[in-house]
């Protein structure tokens, strides 16, 4: 995979390209505020875990990541300012696991622990992260095969 640096001066849209099966944030205009004042995408899994004093989101800012090889994945945003409130940028979470690509997109803060991708242009295609994918079951054959016990005596004379 490319590195940031190189994919900006080659092309966004080359670079976002090569991570076909990549997953993103979710788009702010599919994001919506409950009647809690928390934010979420509708039929999906992303949300935010904190009351919301904003009035709309703005920008994509970045996500982060948190684990070894796969993790949970938050995206951010930055809100429309409220009058006469103090408003924090909108972090929407997802449960699923996920990982991220080795490409350098993701910086390691080890203050928070934590990978972060900060978004250049504000578009969620710069933080690609891919969703753990489910194995295909084992036949009875294939595990069969993965416990049954190999006797050779061919190493031991």
């Amino acid at each position: 995979m490319f590195s940031r640096p190189l994919c900006l001066a080659l092309s966004i849209l080359l670079c976002f390209n090569l991570y076909a099966d990549a997953s993103y944030c979710p788009k702010i205009s599919d994001i919506s505020l409950s009647q809690k004042n928390t934010w979420f995408v509708p039929g999906q899994k992303w949300q935010s875990s904190s009351f919301s004093f904003a009035d709309g989101l703005s920008q994509f800012v970045g996500a982060y990541w948190i684990g070894a090889q796969y993790g949970v994945m938050t995206c951010l945003y930055r809100p429309v300012l409220a009058r006469g409130k103090e408003v924090f940028n909108v972090e929407l979470l997802n449960a699923d696991l996920f990982s991220i690509p080795p490409d350098g997109s993701y910086t390691f803060e080890s203050q928070t622990s934590r990978y972060y991708c900060y978004s250049q242009s504000g578009r969620v295609e710069e933080c690609p992260f891919f969703i753990m994918g489910e194995e295909d079951p084992l036949t009875e054959d294939e595990i069969y095969e993965q416990i049954s016990y190999q006797f050779s005596t061919h190493n031991i004379f």
